[in-house]
């Protein structure tokens, strides 16, 4: 009861932030009217009237925080979305709709784990982080509540707020509700505001009165009632002075028991504002009634008992109903006024029964709520890891793709690098070759016209000398049959098509009509030989080569523009690859 209280009262963005001194809900509004929807300040402004929304329960809570939500989505503030979801789950929960409410408050502690590392990822982890903790508290999932509370609690250790004293209370509260109490009394040890503390000392105070160990009940009995005066809540003392009075009845005590039960009538009634009071009313009437049995006050103890029996009927509160009547059959039996006595017994057990059976469907239907949130949990932590494993799976792929890239890029550059080299040593060669071509065309042509020469010089010889004609007729022949120009052009034509191994063939099948003085002359042009050099290697004028290459590019079907030279230079290097 008392964790629930604690997680059900307060809230949270009071705690942590500072909040502006015109904190009413009109003030707000006028505020959020001053600021661009695009502006974190607008979506703080608006998470601070949800908050004023869920104290004072306005049913403009839900469509605040779906315009939140709506909001902070659109530039993707992730701490607004935290917050709408979170607020959806406190909606979800007034109206006790518990799957919305776990699934909202699922996604707001989702929202705020992706969170960038900071004090608003803090803020935000501890508020989801506590009211799952009370929401799973509430079906009696204790070691899941711990686990959330833990978490909050690591959290909690960088801060020094109101806030982190509630976590610090309500994780000594499931400590003492699971029996660790030596965990509870070294966090108690944080607990520096008396409100919060009263509630472990109570809890504590259960705990050893289970175990019968009554030194430690009083030793946290008296704890509480030094703690109560610290206390301003005057709704949360009443709670308080009902169990200090009950405790000191059933020890005995009548007159420190009617001390507590006194004091709750010197609180001002008319600030009791939770709904705490009226159990805690009742139980107070409940106690009077007790005690003035145990003082044979018959006529006072039936007036309280019929004033509790009345209230608890008003508020629909059947166990306190159930209490007073078991005390008013015990009171009457006392009386000897046996018959009403044993038909309030038989209302008592009837309701009794009927309290029971309610209980066991709640406990039934608590533990299937419990065991579907349990599997949701499980399949949103399954979910998260194939989602991590998604997410890992695709970083994997994506590394192994850019390294197979990248490899395949320095594959294709190597190649493409190696070619390249190929290429340009063979362009090298090329041009070395056609360069020897040349020189040995031109060289050709050098020894042909000085064989000419020496043939003139040798028949001068021989009109002088006409002993030696026969000796000059010798010599001439063997310089003819050197420069025989059948055995030259075979020469040339196997030292060309070295250079260019495909040019004939390649001239032949495009350009069948050529002769084959024209295609040597197409050979020669292509060597980019001007035309008096040709005419000396084919031993003929140039304006015969003029006309020759005049003829050669009509068969070659070249425009009036277009070059000779170059055309068949082309060609001979397409000829050489």
């Amino acid at each position: 009861m008392y964790l629930l209280l604690i997680l059900s009262c307060y809230g949270f963005t009071s705690s942590l932030e500072n909040v502006n001194k015109d904190t009413t809900i009109n003030g707000i509004n006028l505020r959020l009217s001053r600021l661009s929807k695009t502006d974190t300040a607008y979506l703080n402004t608006m998470i601070e009237l949800a908050e004023h929304y869920d104290k004072t329960t306005n049913q403009s809570l839900k469509k605040l925080s779906e315009e939140l939500l709506d909001y902070s989505s659109r530039i993707d503030y992730e701490y607004g979305i935290s917050h709408a979801y979170y607020y959806l789950g406190r909606y979800s929960e007034r109206i006790q709709d518990r799957v919305s409410t776990f699934d909202n408050y699922q996604k707001a502690l989702n929202v705020a784990q992706k969170m960038e590392e900071g004090q608003l990822k803090n803020k935000a982890l501890l508020t989801t982080h506590n009211v799952i903790a009370g929401f799973y508290y509430n079906f009696s999932m204790l070691p899941e509540a711990l686990d959330h509370l833990l978490e909050a609690y690591d959290i909690s250790k960088a801060y020094d707020t109101a806030f982190c004293q509630i976590i610090y209370s309500n994780l000594a509260l499931i400590y003492t509700e699971m029996g660790r109490c030596q965990d509870a009394k070294r966090i108690l040890e944080k607990i520096n505001r008396p409100s919060l503390s009263v509630n472990v000392y109570c809890n504590m105070a259960s705990y050893y009165k289970s175990k019968g160990e009554m030194d430690s009940v009083l030793l946290y009995y008296d704890k509480i009632s030094n703690s109560i005066s610290k206390t301003t809540q005057t709704d949360y003392c009443l709670m308080l002075y009902r169990c200090l009075g009950e405790f000191y009845l059933e020890q005995g005590d009548l007159a420190l028991a009617r001390t507590y039960l006194d004091s709750s009538f010197l609180l001002p009634i008319d600030k009791f504002q939770s709904f705490h009071f009226f159990g805690s009313y009742i139980g107070i009437k409940i106690t009077y009634a007790k005690l003035y049995l145990k003082e044979h006050k018959y006529d006072s103890a039936i007036y309280m008992i019929d004033t509790a029996i009345n209230l608890s009927l008003r508020e629909n509160l059947l166990k306190l109903q159930c209490e007073a009547k078991k005390v008013k059959s015990n009171i009457l039996f006392d009386m000897k006024q046996y018959k009403i006595a044993f038909e309030c017994q038989n209302e008592y057990v009837a309701l009794r029964d009927s309290v029971e059976k309610i209980e066991n469907l709640e406990r039934s239907s608590q533990m299937l709520l419990s065991n579907e949130f349990k599997e949701r949990e499980k399949q949103l932590q399954f979910d998260k890891v194939k989602a991590q494993e998604k997410s890992h799976r695709q970083q994997v792929t994506i590394m192994f793709l850019i390294f197979f890239f990248i490899l395949f890029g320095m594959i294709v550059f190597l190649l493409w690098n190696r070619k390249n080299l190929i290429f340009k040593a063979n362009l090298k060669q090329l041009e070395e070759s056609k360069k020897n071509l040349i020189f040995y065309t031109m060289q050709l042509s050098k020894n042909k016209k000085v064989f000419n020469q020496l043939k003139k010089d040798l028949k001068e010889v021989e009109k002088t000398h006409e002993e030696a004609s026969s000796d000059v007729q010798t010599l001439v022949k063997k310089i003819n049959s050197v420069t025989n120009d059948k055995i030259t052009w075979n020469s040339f034509d196997i030292e060309f098509n070295q250079v260019y191994k495909s040019f004939y063939e390649n001239l032949t099948r495009n350009f069948p009509n050529l002769s084959i003085s024209e295609k040597r002359l197409c050979a020669l042009l292509s060597l980019n030989l001007r035309s008096k050099e040709i005419a000396n290697i084919n031993g003929v004028s140039a304006d015969s080569v003029r006309i020759a290459r005049t003829r050669l590019r009509k068969k070659l079907g070249l425009n009036q523009g277009d070059s000779l030279s170059q055309f068949l230079a082309s060609y001979a290097q397409n000829s050489s690859q």
